[in-house]
């Protein structure tokens, strides 16, 4: 559900070309080495010339300009150009930056399709369709979000922050343990002192390492133990360290009519811009970010539960007629649970399925306590095997059994 009546929000809030809007606009200049200076937050008006889609974006981005030409109109397409132009240039800027920070981020696989409902036919539809357009808007945003959080923190404006660990302590056993079984070095492991940002920094060294040795099982189990070792982005009226994108300090400030968030940041801004007390003192922004994290928590667990029944009703309706590669992301006594990477699905495979057991015979796999290995077959954390849907279980979890891979497949 919408946070504002659309009514609000995709009328006076939005906007809309040729409406003159209230803002609150964030100024910074983006240097050659990506760095963000000279930052000004300040209130203002703006009136938006033309409304234009992604799907005009990637096409100007690939050269073709006519799309954009015809959506800014006539009058507006020469600064559309000659905006976007600066805007390419902005992101290439910031790409430098933000490719030179020690994350995680680029170890996680995006999904390919999803499951949608389109014209009321349960269907699938690109997961990032006109990726290319989103990631170039989304790179700008991040850098506003980062240039907001660091003038609240230099005007001592209380806010809520983006607060990320990097890496879970209570999960640094597990990525020991793998460690250890991918014959790898992370030294700061044992470092109780060390910086999870050391941590991360050799972790990528020995993912990359592992690669250019072509050891890719080992490759594939070190970087299956540190995505799932990542700790969950919270809210904190602390400018803690945001480790997930590499920011000294990172906020929500660019949808404050779709995130509650963000609205508490431009209201505490809107007060100091003003001269008046914050709206929200420490002790309320601590109480705020504890709920918005239990809301957060029961939406993305909603939206999880949502998209795995869509996707369950079209694997009933035979929607994989083929072995698909998938990726082992656990390993339990009962089976092991894996990942379709094409389609971003969970699942599982029996035991009793993974051991080629008769009917009615029950099976159990002898694993390691950290549900790396397993001594009962040649499955490992991070390992690649082919799957088909076999049926739902009693709870709509698809569960699944191995498949001997097409031919050709490496």
């Amino acid at each position: 559900a919408p946070m504002i009546d659309p009514a609000l929000s995709e009328d006076q809030l939005s906007l809309l070309p040729g409406q003159d809007r209230r803002v609150l606009s964030v100024h910074f200049y983006v240097t050659a080495d990506g760095a963000i200076t000279d930052v000004s937050v300040e209130n203002n008006y703006i009136r938006s010339d033309a409304k234009l889609s992604y799907e005009a974006l990637e096409s100007w981005m690939t050269g073709d300009r006519s799309a954009i030409h015809v959506e800014a109109g006539d009058l507006a397409a020469p600064l559309a150009d000659e905006v976007l132009t600066n805007v390419m240039e902005a992101a290439r800027r910031l790409g430098v930056e933000r490719d030179a920070r020690e994350t995680f981020e680029d170890l996680f696989t995006q999904a390919v399709v999803e499951p949608a409902i389109v014209d009321g036919r349960l269907t699938t539809v690109a997961a990032e369709p006109h990726a290319d357009a989103y990631r170039l808007i989304e790179r700008l945003m991040v850098a506003a979000n980062e240039a907001v959080a660091g003038w609240a923190v230099e005007h001592d404006v209380p806010a809520l922050y983006r607060a990320h660990e990097g890496l879970a302590a209570d999960r640094a056993d597990r990525l020991r343990a793998a460690v250890d079984a991918a014959g790898a070095s992370v030294p700061s492991l044992a470092d109780p002192e060390a910086d999870g940002q050391q941590v991360v920094a050799e972790v990528l060294a020995e993912v990359e390492r592992l690669g250019a040795e072509g050891r890719d099982a080992d490759r594939e189990l070190l970087i299956s133990a540190a995505t799932t070792s990542t700790a969950r982005a919270t809210y904190d009226p602390d400018p803690s360290h945001h480790r997930g994108l590499g920011a000294a300090a990172y906020t929500h400030f660019t949808s404050p009519i779709r995130r509650y968030a963000d609205l508490v940041v431009h209201r505490q801004i809107r007060a100091a811009l003003a001269g008046e007390a914050p709206l929200h003192d420490p002790a309320t922004l601590s109480s705020l970010a504890v709920w918005l994290d239990h809301r957060a928590g029961a939406v993305n667990h909603a939206s999880a539960r949502e998209r795995g029944d869509l996707w369950s009703r079209l694997l009933d309706r035979d929607f994989l007629d083929a072995p698909e590669p998938a990726i082992v992301t656990g390993l339990t006594a009962n089976g092991i649970k894996i990942r379709i990477p094409r389609l971003g699905l969970a699942g599982f495979v029996t035991a009793e399925r993974l051991l080629d057991l008769p009917k009615g015979e029950r099976g159990r796999l002898e694993v390691d306590e950290h549900g790396l290995t397993t001594t009962s077959g040649p499955w490992r954390l991070g390992s690649t095997v082919h799957v088909n849907f076999l049926y739902l279980d009693d709870t709509g979890r698809p569960v699944f059994r191995l498949a001997t891979p097409p031919a050709g497949t490496p």
